[in-house]
């Protein structure tokens, strides 16, 4: 495992260095210039969330929660899979 790992760096490292190469084609000049101004410009920060002007309403006494479709369809997955109890069913005795 270790191998394939030290493997895959190996692999990492010089597609990036063919990826350097590659982008070292192209003259950056003024681009290059600018993008250093923007990185030393000082970052804004996201204007505040919208204050709520109306307070929540409480639900009416007669309303039903909405089923949800997310929740079907994991019970469906969920049947696929053989139920959910396949996993208390599994013996260790194996190891």
């Amino acid at each position: 495992m270790v191998e394939q790992q030290t493997a895959a760096s190996h692999s990492l490292a010089t597609e990036a260095a063919s990826l350097n190469a590659l982008l070292a084609q192209f003259q950056l000049g003024q681009a290059h210039a600018q993008t250093q101004t923007q990185a030393s410009a000082p970052v804004r920060q996201a204007p505040p969330a919208p204050v709520r002007t109306q307070a929540p309403v409480a639900a009416d006494r007669n309303a039903k929660p909405a089923a949800s479709p997310a929740r079907a369809l994991a019970g469906r997955i969920t049947q696929a899979f053989g139920g959910g109890n396949t996993a208390a069913k599994q013996e260790w005795s194996e190891f």
